[in-house]
């Protein structure tokens, strides 16, 4: 059985990161109800960024970067 990794989420919580990502869970659901697919996908993109980013210890691309 898969063990999930709590002490990297007891850090991310810390950090204050848990709050964001459980925003951004709100919005692209609140997106997806109203039928808003094209901003549920960027949406979506922008959270997988940031969760990974926010995983891994490293901060995101910004958008002066070209991201």
């Amino acid at each position: 059985m898969r063990r999930w990794p709590t002490k990297g989420l007891r850090r991310l919580a810390d950090q204050g990161e848990l709050t964001q990502s459980g925003e951004e869970h709100i919005t692209l659901v609140d997106a997806i109800e109203a039928g808003e697919g094209e901003r549920a996908v960027e949406l979506m993109r922008s959270h997988l960024v940031h969760s990974r980013g926010i995983w891994a210890g490293r901060t995101e691309p910004t958008a002066a970067a070209g991201h």
